[in-house]
């Protein structure tokens, strides 16, 4: 993983090519079903390994404890950009499925009123088999436009459920927002956790909470870009004991009294 080594496939080859791994494996060579089934079933086991890594680092003093930046970073999903549809986006895939449809059948109608059906480009028989398929394809469409409808989702995924569509570097891709949290002292990891929501403003207290149970402190500042700037946000962060810093966002601002008090 520190190589950027992720896939199952890959992880598969360097089991028998890369010392390192091979070291570290014990000699073991799992294939890449072992690899990607022992990841989907043991999700919650891995992060709780994580965990009790960041423990032992603060065990050997390796994090400062007193300065967090906080900050999101989009991870491009599995998901095919045509396989997530949005309210819109089926909107118009029924449409044109519509529009081929009755062109098909407008090509029916000229095979039945010409003598030789031979010579037009497709027979009945095929045409009628492209209506059944684009036929299929409007249901299942309408199909997702009546899930989408009853969640209170604005996308959906169908190969990768959970991932939604975000703008990253200029582009927009099915991803998922990952976010994380780093010690200032040695730059190391502290947490992390992904979402699907775009933006950032709604995960700065929960990242920062669960930061400061791990290092194991009752106060530290946090740090944050502009995308942060949430007041609820800031005030959860300042009961908590945690001092937050958003870039432009003066915190004075947001309680100019005092700082607020649990009732």
């Amino acid at each position: 993983y520190m190589n950027r080594v992720r896939s199952s496939r890959r992880l598969e080859a360097e089991t028998v090519r890369n010392l390192e791994v091979i070291w570290l494996m014990g000699r073991l060579r799992p294939d890449h079903k072992t690899i990607a089934r022992f990841r989907h079933d043991n999700p919650e086991a891995l992060k709780q390994v994580f965990r009790q890594f960041v423990k032992l680092c603060v065990g050997l003093g390796l994090y400062g404890r007193e300065l967090v930046a906080i900050d999101g970073s989009k991870f491009k999903a599995v998901n095919s950009g045509d396989r997530i549809f949005t309210e819109k986006k089926l909107r118009e895939k029924i449409a044109r499925l519509d529009a081929k449809i009755e062109g098909y059948h407008q090509e029916m109608d000229e095979a039945d009123r010409r003598e030789d059906a031979a010579s037009t480009e497709l027979t009945k028989e095929e045409i009628a088999a492209v209506i059944a398929s684009l036929s299929k394809a409007k249901t299942d469409c309408e199909g997702y436009a009546s899930a989408l409808s009853e969640s209170e989702e604005t996308q959906i995924a169908l190969t990768d459920p959970d991932c939604r569509l975000m703008k990253s570097g200029g582009r927009i891709e099915p991803s998922y927002n990952i976010q994380t949290s780093v010690d200032s002292k040695n730059k190391l990891l502290v947490d992390f956790e992904g979402t699907n929501k775009a933006r950032d403003k709604n995960n700065q207290a929960p990242m920062a909470n669960r930061t400061a149970e791990l290092l194991e402190v009752e106060n530290m500042t946090v740090v944050a870009e502009m995308g942060y700037d949430c007041a609820t946000e800031i005030a959860d962060c300042v009961m908590n004991g945690i001092e937050p810093h958003v870039a432009g966002v003066d915190i004075t601002v947001c309680f100019p009294n005092d700082e607020p008090q649990s009732e």
